[in-house]
């Protein structure tokens, strides 16, 4: 015999309708040719004052509208936004009062690539020989004015590529993410010769522009 229905809430008129308008709008998100994909929610007191809101998007102008008080809680993606906004760098010309408040987190893969040459099989080979290794970080962005009509406020740089000695490159779509191993259609090229040397090209004029971290 199965189980007693037993609702998540009450079912009283002001718990029901917020909660129907909820669910509706929820199967209306997962529609393929439903295009509006932000998302604000408020929440209301019957009884007295009071309201507090949230919105979902991954929209930098999220920030501004819980830095003005417009909305309490928000989501934002990439992460590198709320931490430049928090500092008052890169698109920010002063400190935003916002904060984190938790972190989603998402199984990142790291790839790492060494030339033939060096005769390494796998990453304890590096740590035996105590081979001196150059890594470093960089934040790359380049700010545009609102006037430009792009999507985000910064420009940043979101290719994929390996290139080892000048010589060879990887060039492809694939972020190192579960979703590209196993749920995404992605495509990737090896080049080598001319067309990894325009590649290596590229990459030395980011790094020039690019601030390390």
């Amino acid at each position: 015999m199965a189980a007693d229905f037993r609702p998540v809430a009450p079912v009283d008129p002001t718990n029901l309708r917020p909660m129907l308008f909820l669910d509706v709008a929820r199967e209306i998100m997962l529609a393929d040719d439903w295009t509006h994909r932000a998302v604000t929610v408020v929440m209301e007191s019957h009884t007295g004052p009071g309201r507090f809101s949230f919105y979902g998007a991954n929209h930098p102008d999220a920030i501004e509208e819980v830095h003005a008080g417009r909305v309490d809680v928000s989501t934002l993606n990439p992460a590198v936004m709320l931490t430049m906004a928090h500092r008052g760098t890169g698109p920010f010309d002063e400190p935003k009062n916002v904060a984190v408040l938790a972190v989603l987190p998402h199984y990142d893969q790291l790839g790492f690539a060494v030339a033939n040459r060096l005769g390494f099989a796998h990453l304890g080979d590096i740590a035996a020989k105590r081979y001196p290794l150059r890594v470093s970080v960089r934040d790359y962005h380049l700010s545009h004015a609102a006037a430009a009509g792009r999507a985000l406020p910064i420009e940043t740089f979101h290719a994929k590529l390996i290139v080892a000695d000048d010589t060879l490159a990887y060039v492809g779509s694939a972020n190192l993410l579960n979703s590209s191993e196993g749920l995404s259609l992605e495509t990737g090229l090896l080049v080598e010769g001319a067309a990894a040397v325009q590649v290596a090209r590229l990459v030395d004029a980011v790094l020039r522009i690019a601030r390390p971290l």
